[in-house]
């Protein structure tokens, strides 16, 4: 199973202290390791733009493999998000105008073109115009943090 993580679910991952959920980050980083989980270079400069935990910077860090740039099928894809005109609203007006990072097309595109799976902490909500909408509409499989644990069988 490939796991592609948008910026919000590897902040989640910063409520898992190593030092108290170590096997917790032995089976995350055994995937990542694997290449089974994965992300885009745009989540790599929102996280960037965050404030966020040391250890999970220091691991992002030693793992900048994770983070591909978008192939010419990726971008096709993407635009095929933005041919659908309620998905435009992916990008905010003020990321537009001040040119900051959006990882959202960019990480469903990857899921899809690798046939995998889209892991986010946005709305599930399909009326809200979030990577679970767009997921939905081009049938690709999205879940949470919480989700990766049970659907690899992770136990504590």
């Amino acid at each position: 199973m490939i796991y592609v993580f948008d910026s919000s679910s590897l902040m989640v991952l910063e409520n898992y202290y190593p030092d108290r959920f170590p096997s917790f980050w032995k089976h995350i980083s055994a995937l990542a390791d694997g290449k089974q989980l994965m992300s885009v270079s745009e989540v790599a400069k929102e996280l960037d733009h965050k404030n966020t935990r040391d250890f999970l910077l220091d691991w992002v860090k030693a793992r900048q493999g994770l983070f591909a740039t978008p192939t010419t099928a990726e971008t096709t894809f993407v635009a095929g998000i933005f041919a659908v005109t309620r998905f435009q609203a992916l990008v905010k007006p003020k990321h537009r105008l001040k040119g900051s990072p959006v990882a959202d097309p960019w990480v469903i595109a990857r899921a899809a073109e690798l046939k995998g799976t889209v892991v986010t902490e946005e709305s599930a909500d399909l009326k809200l115009v979030r990577i679970p909408a767009v997921c939905s509409h081009f049938n690709v499989p999205c879940l949470n943090v919480q989700g990766v644990m049970a659907k690899e069988g992770w136990q504590y």
